[in-house]
């Protein structure tokens, strides 16, 4: 997942919800729920591209935390683009387009999230493994 990516879709959000109506609470709320996504991805790639090592010892609850309201504000953002569609505010392919977008950037946020924790549980079996064959001795 790129930095690039999760801005140009923020950008698109906004300029899509251009055309919704000008007094529309939707339009503000997909802006939000698009901000807060943007919000989140950069918060995780900081704490893991910063130093690779702080990621795992960052609190496991931080990154809940992130996770946690990342996938709440996709599903969010997908919500409030269905009731666009309905209201035929802007054009379906136009929103098929963004959510496309923003399933892409869920698959990668998943499976970098399952890289790291196998990568996590490898060096607490790793560590284990050394304390074993030390005797705990260090």
């Amino acid at each position: 997942m790129q930095k690039e990516e999760i801005i140009e879709l923020t950008n698109k959000v906004y300029k899509i919800t251009l055309l919704f109506p000008k007094k529309e609470p939707l339009r503000y709320k997909a802006r939000e729920a698009a901000d807060e996504i943007l919000n989140n991805i950069m918060s995780w790639e900081v704490i893991h591209n910063s130093n690779p090592v702080k990621f795992f010892v960052v609190d496991k609850s931080k990154k809940e935390e992130i996770i946690f309201e990342t996938e709440k504000n996709l599903e969010i953002l997908k919500g409030y683009f269905n009731v666009a569609k309905w209201q035929n505010w802007v054009s379906y392919f136009d929103i098929l387009k963004i959510e496309e977008g923003y399933d892409k950037i869920k698959r990668d946020f998943k499976k970098k999230i399952e890289f790291l924790e196998k990568k996590e549980e490898d060096l607490k079996t790793k560590k284990l493994s050394q304390f074993q064959k030390t005797g705990g001795d260090s």
